[in-house]
Formats: structure tokens, sequence, C-alpha cells
């Protein structure tokens, strides 16, 4: 950031209550915003939640709350927020339940997801999965890549693998954020990365500005 000379202001801090406060003060001084990492701030909320009941072990009905909570107080102010969000956050095991023919039934893992909620990275437009993966073995020793996997709404890059990515793996997503800025789409609600930031306009809107990047 220093030597691209763009000013970074920093908060350092853990509480759920400061983030609160980020997301609704950040729109004052700055156009984009690091959330780094939301998986701390969801904690925090949830040993909060634990010591102000008085509660260890949470039940459906304490995960409920909390949940309505972490939305009204994070995800709807984010969602409606005017500045751009990039947000990583820790990697969970994502389970389903299945069933077997007669009847009885077993968690099995399915994947990975953002351990953040079940509804956060819903609401980014771009979600990058990190991995540190072995390619090959080189005099013995073993050699890693950083590889990222991408689900992109704008279907631009879509279901891409890049290993060790760099910014250019991502321009064709960052061009049609600035394009369908320039271009007027509805950005009411600024656009939201997760790393494990598009318009919030109409698809129509959406595909049209898509459109014009790819011609």
């Amino acid at each position: 950031f220093v030597a691209a000379g763009v000013e970074v202001r920093r908060m350092a801090s853990r509480s759920f209550a400061d983030l609160v406060r980020f997301v609704r003060e950040i729109v004052t001084v700055a156009d984009i915003g690091l959330i780094d990492n939301v998986s701390g701030f969801r904690d925090d909320l949830i040993e909060g939640y634990k010591r102000r009941t008085g509660i260890a072990n949470l039940g459906p009905a304490d995960w409920q709350a909390i949940n309505e909570q972490w939305r009204r107080e994070f995800l709807s102010p984010l969602r409606r927020a005017r500045f751009h969000a990039v947000l990583t956050g820790r990697e969970a095991d994502d389970y389903q339940t299945v069933f077997d023919g007669e009847g009885r039934h077993e968690s099995v893992k399915v994947g990975t997801k953002l351990r953040a909620g079940n509804d956060t990275a819903y609401e980014a437009d771009l979600i990058v999965h990190m991995e540190r993966v072995e390619v090959a073995v080189v005099e013995g020793k073993p050699r890693f890549v950083r590889r990222a996997i991408v689900e992109d709404r704008a279907d631009l890059i879509d279901g891409e693998v890049f290993d060790n990515p760099t910014f250019d793996n991502f321009r064709p997503f960052v061009d049609f954020v600035l394009a369908a800025a320039v271009a007027g789409v509805d950005v009411e609600e600024g656009s939201t990365a997760a790393l494990f930031d598009g318009p919030q306009g109409s698809r129509h809107e959406r595909r049209s500005v898509i459109d014009e990047i790819k011609a």
C-alpha cells in the first residue's frame, strides 16, 4: 500500500462491537474495507453470548439468537453500506446428513466452508478458497503452491483455479466492478469479496455490464 501511495488506516481489534462500529463508520473515511479475519469477530460474539447468558453448551434457540444478532448488527448493515468489503476468514469442515436404506443417518463431510455463520459467505460476490497444495517433490523435499479456487457471481472467472495467484488473475472481476460503477449500475450495497467485490444491481444490469466488458 505504501509503495502504491495508498493511505491505510488500521484498527486492531477482535471485538464484535468494534466490527459493528467499523461497518457503520468506514464510509466516512474510505471506499474499501478489509476485515481480517471475520471468524474471530464471530467467535467474540459467541463468547459474549455465553458470558451474558451463563450458558456453556449452546442449544438451537441459542444459535438462533446469535445468528439473528449477527445478521441484524453486521450482515444487514454490511449489505447496505456504500463501500467495497474484503473479508478473510477461517475454514471449517462442511457436513451433510445422509440416510441409508434403513432410515439411519450419519454426518458426512462434503467439503469446507467459511467459519463465520452459514449466511456470511452468501453475501459475497467473489469467493476465493485458498489452499496449500503439494505439487512436486524436488530433491526429496515437497514443493507447495498456494492455490486459489474461485466462485464468482459475475461469471467472469467462476470455477477458475490459480496456482500462486496474482492480481492479474482477478483483474477481470475488478474491471467489472469499476465498469459497473462508471456505467451507473446500482451499487447501493457496495460489493463484498470473501477470502476463505460486484455491484448489487439487478441481474439484467449486471449481465449488461458483463457483456460490455467481454465485448
